[in-house]
């Protein structure tokens, strides 16, 4: 599995942790094709960090979502941004 690589930078014991779900991931294909996850390479990629997380933790995991997104007012930023950064 191409995820056990991604987990390196883990300790391997932890008092807890937490973990931001999806905050980068959850952008659509046509916005960014190079930064978008489909949803079941993102579920499978969450489910085995928290699964590692929970194995290292000796309270648990904390799991953060991202906010509610407003898909008009983040289309108008991304198109008031300058040019060098879209």
């Amino acid at each position: 599995m191409a995820m056990e690589k991604n987990v390196a930078f883990l300790p391997p014991q932890m008092h807890f942790g937490t973990l931001l779900m999806g905050s980068n991931d959850a952008v659509l294909r046509d916005m960014n094709p190079g930064q978008h996850v489909p949803m079941d390479e993102f579920e499978q990629n969450l489910l085995y960090i928290a699964a590692e997380m929970l194995r290292r933790a000796e309270k648990g995991i904390v799991l953060i979502a991202p906010p509610p997104c407003n898909p008009d007012a983040w289309a108008e930023f991304v198109n008031t941004r300058k040019p060098e950064f879209n």
